[in-house]
């Protein structure tokens, strides 16, 4: 009788291994598990789908702030090792860089328009937020500018494209004025004024606040906020655009993650082909 139990209990084993080399064991629930083979997370409750074939990010100690992990094709996270990519993975199979594991909060703090003063015109900025001298500026030429007082000049694409220079005003703006060329007259603070913010020019302006300046949620943070507030929208990974009508003056504004914002003339566009534009005509 005893010979029999073992010998039950070692074909069982032996079956067990079949099945675990074949598939993952089953585990009715969502998150981490593992098996002989190694850890995979599961992503439905009865534990047919499952991460695979690449980075994901996970909050696996619900400390608002996810980890990323690579996953191989069959759904197993990679350990100790180097992902297809490059970037190195710890004993957990955490992505660490200098040592450090990589965290970003689970959920963005995102502002919303409820957390902002959305009655943007007054005196210096119109109904869009944008200050009304920096529209003024960014449409006039450079002698019609005069009157602002300029404190510098210079050749933002080097001396050889006198085309191109970039004036620096007392007020704080820079206009870059492209004479001939293709590039539209655009308008940013003055670089050398460390005693401005970036909301003289964006009255609801804020800076990046997402962990590690990530990009991309910096840029959805924007573009949800900038739909919720109804302007014309486009977004990218590192920035999002709006465009808007002042008077009869057509406007873009570029608000990019690394903090920084270009207000351009795009007036021309209105008699373009992309309906983005002719629409305001």
């Amino acid at each position: 009788m005893r010979n029999k139990k073992l010998y039950k209990m070692a074909a069982m084993a032996a079956l067990t291994g079949i099945m675990t080399a074949g598939f993952k064991m089953t585990s009715l629930a969502v998150g981490w598990q593992q098996d002989l083979t190694g850890r995979w997370y599961g992503t439905n409750e009865d534990n047919t789908e499952w991460y695979k074939d690449g980075w994901q990010w996970i909050d696996d100690d619900n400390d608002g702030y996810d980890q990323c992990y690579y996953f191989d094709p069959n759904g197993y996270v990679l350990v100790n090792t180097t992902a297809p990519d490059g970037s190195r993975v710890n004993e957990d199979g955490a992505w660490i860089s200098n040592g450090y594991v990589q965290k970003r909060p689970t959920k963005a703090h995102n502002i919303k328009a409820a957390d902002i003063d959305t009655d943007f015109a007054d005196e210096t900025y119109n109904e869009w937020g944008v200050n009304r001298t920096a529209i003024d500026m960014v449409c006039q030429t450079r002698e019609e500018n005069a009157k602002y007082g300029e404190v510098s000049v210079t050749f933002p694409y080097g001396a050889d494209y006198t085309d191109c220079i970039a004036v620096a005003y007392q007020n704080g703006f820079q206009v870059i004025y492209n004479g001939t060329g293709g590039i539209y007259q655009s308008l940013i603070l003055d670089k050398g004024r460390t005693d401005l913010e970036w909301s003289l020019l964006l009255k609801f302006y804020f800076p990046n606040h997402q962990a590690y300046k990530d990009r991309v949620m910096d840029s959805q943070e924007k573009e949800d906020l900038l739909n919720e507030l109804g302007f014309d929208v486009a977004g990218s990974l590192d920035s999002v655009n709006f465009v808007f009508k002042d008077n009869d003056r057509l406007l873009s504004m570029d608000w990019y993650c690394t903090d920084r914002l270009v207000l351009m003339d795009v007036s021309r566009l209105l008699d373009s082909s992309n309906p983005r534009y002719t629409k305001y005509k």
